[in-house]
């Protein structure tokens, strides 16, 4: 709230030459204490901001002060506000539209006044699949009112469990949406990813779970526990393009009679073996023996499924 507040007293200042502080207290629904609070934050920041005593007294930037010609120039905010409206596209945000309102008005205001201003070429889009969107919308709410919610979850070996859970924070990473939260059933805190919570609903359950800075993105060492290897993979030349989808094409290595190999170095689990059951035509596995165990596993169970299936027939 207060970073929304500093945006606005900023965007006020720029766009008029003085304004009492009694004035922008009602405009920003605080006491006047809080503005001169807020103005002391400013200052500090570098914003030149002062305020002047008497009948004409009132807040004002320093005379000549303007956002910077060449962060406009060269489409630094143009890439803030594309990712505020690609973030917009996931998260139903009241905030988030505010300083995107208020961006595109600096934008426009600047092309009034003769700065060049270049159309943005960039556009992000963090959207989740449709049938994620609803539950992030009763996650984001959890988070706001600190309630906790129950949710049905399905972990990589397709076991589902009923958990309460403290929804505490929305991850975006590795192309997908995930929820870090504590969790009741472990007594600790847990990250789930979003495609995998079959159900959403809210919890009278009040929350119990420790103080934790988020901003120390607790998460990340979750995803850091998995032991990485080296992993091998031999493909006819024609599936090269599908391996530069998922890899850099450095691990890509032409060796001959129309083959390539794949070094990547990746964590050896059900991740992994989801990424490459999901590559059409053949490949070979060369190493870990471990990878080509697991690989040659769920191919014997997927015959003897589909096997079954025929018989049946």
């Amino acid at each position: 709230m207060k970073a929304e507040r500093l945006f606005t007293i900023l965007n006020i200042l720029l766009n008029r030459r003085k304004i009492s502080a009694p004035m922008l207290a009602r405009h920003c629904n605080v006491s006047v204490r809080t503005i001169y609070r807020d103005i002391d934050t400013l200052s500090l920041a570098g914003i030149p901001v002062y305020a002047t005593t008497g009948r004409d007294g009132g807040i004002e930037l320093m005379e000549g002060f303007a956002i910077d010609r060449q962060l406009l120039e060269t489409g630094e905010v143009q890439r803030i506000l594309s990712s505020l409206e690609g973030l917009q596209n996931a998260i139903s945000d009241k905030k988030s539209a505010g300083i995107i309102a208020k961006l595109q008005h600096l934008l426009s205001q600047s092309q009034q006044k003769g700065i060049p201003v270049p159309p943005n070429h960039v556009f992000i889009d963090f959207s989740p699949p449709f049938k994620e969107r609803g539950c992030i919308d009763s996650i984001e709410k959890s988070i706001r009112d600190l309630t906790t919610l129950t949710i049905v979850y399905y972990d990589s070996m397709n076991r589902n469990t009923e958990r309460i859970i403290e929804p505490l924070a929305l991850v975006y990473h590795w192309s997908a949406w995930y929820l870090y939260s504590f969790c009741h059933l472990r007594n600790d805190f847990r990250i789930f990813r979003l495609s995998r919570i079959s159900s959403v609903s809210p919890c009278a359950v009040p929350r119990k779970s420790p103080c934790i800075d988020l901003s120390k993105k607790p998460w990340e060492k979750e995803w850091e526990q998995d032991k990485f290897e080296e992993v091998i993979i031999q493909t006819a030349a024609y599936n090269k393009l599908r391996f530069c989808e998922l890899f850099s094409w450095a691990r890509i290595t032409e060796c001959g009679n129309d083959t390539i190999e794949i070094r990547v170095s990746m964590p050896i689990n059900e991740w992994s073996l989801s990424v490459f059951m999901g590559i059409p035509g053949r490949w070979t596995v060369i190493s870990p023996e471990k990878l080509k165990k697991m690989v040659k596993n769920r191919a014997q169970e997927i015959f003897s499924q589909n096997h079954d299936i025929k018989c049946q027939g």
